[in-house]
């Protein structure tokens, strides 16, 4: 299945290869006010988040990241595949919003907010920032119960599980020849504590 998925991945690579979409950061209004633990969600334009649009039917987003603030700035840490520096590893990353929101990575996105305390958030945050340190890869294999990889949802799965919250709400889908449950955006949009902060 794994086979599968790389070549439906790559038909679609070769199908919108030709992204000539400006590398402009999109820049959040100022009257947006943030917090840490916010979750950052994007529908990206790359192969493989359409290849998650494609499956879920349900999908707004492809993915998300977990919102945490160093020194002045806004960054979003996050899980992706191939947006690492070429032939790196791909690892968990801490982008600046404004590229995680960067035109030629995100066609639409939002910011949600989970309804808790502040001090439950900022766990989650710096749970994040943790697992940023460690640079686990991308969780080609999306399992669950291994966190020495994860992919996306899975971080953000597990980043909030500590503080006693599981944003999927144990919500899961069963992917044919994939061997374990899978997690998509959908399964934490829906989420019936998330707040929508902002939406372009």
């Amino acid at each position: 299945m794994k086979k599968k998925i790389y070549i439906l991945l790559l038909t679609v690579l070769w199908l919108y290869g030709c992204n000539s979409v400006p590398q402009e950061p999109h820049y959040i209004p100022e009257y947006i006010h943030l917090r840490n633990g916010d979750l950052a969600f994007r529908k990206g334009r790359s192969a493989e988040s359409y290849a998650v649009t494609t499956m879920d039917s349900e999908a707004i987003y492809s993915h998300v990241g977990i919102i945490t603030k160093s020194g002045e700035d806004w960054f979003v840490v996050h899980a992706v595949p191939g947006e690492s520096a070429k032939n790196a590893m791909d690892t968990i990353k801490m982008d600046s919003i404004h590229i995680f929101f960067r035109l030629d990575r995100a066609q639409a996105g939002g910011i949600y907010r989970l309804k808790c305390t502040d001090s439950i958030a900022e766990i989650a945050s710096e749970n994040s920032l943790k697992y940023f340190e460690k640079k686990p890869l991308f969780d080609d294999y999306f399992n669950l119960d291994d966190t020495t990889a994860l992919y996306c949802t899975e971080l953000i799965y597990h980043v909030y599980l500590p503080v006693g919250i599981d944003v999927t709400e144990g919500r899961r889908h069963s992917v044919p020849g994939m061997p374990f449950p899978i997690i998509w955006p959908s399964d934490i949009l829906k989420n019936e504590n998330l707040i929508e902060i902002y939406r372009y």
